[in-house]
């Protein structure tokens, strides 16, 4: 889909992507359990961008993978999925997920 994207549709994009700041709007997210995955090798939304919608949302769990891209649940299909099991199953019970975890 990328190499069929014409190169100056791709560059507004860019443009309107590096301006692009919700921080404030994850405030919304503050009573809901919530889980980022971030992919160690992601270029388009680096490691650093996930670590800090994790910390903007109150008790967020920050699931990096190790050597994954910008797709890592299509390049790690099965941490992602436990990840959402385990997510379903703490909202289930009431228990408590870890902050921050790093999978390879």
């Amino acid at each position: 889909m990328s190499s069929q994207t014409r190169a100056e549709v791709v560059g507004d994009f860019y443009v309107s992507l590096s301006e692009l700041d919700k921080i404030e709007a994850l405030k919304a997210l503050s009573h809901v359990p919530t889980l980022v995955i971030a992919g160690e090798k992601d270029r388009l939304l680096p490691p650093e961008h996930s670590r800090r919608i994790a910390a903007a949302v109150p008790h967020a769990r920050l699931l990096e993978l190790r050597g994954a891209g910008h797709c890592p649940m299509l390049e790690q299909p099965e941490a992602v999925n436990a990840a959402l099991y385990d997510l379903a199953e703490a909202v289930e019970t009431g228990r408590s997920l870890p902050a921050h975890e790093v999978a390879s």
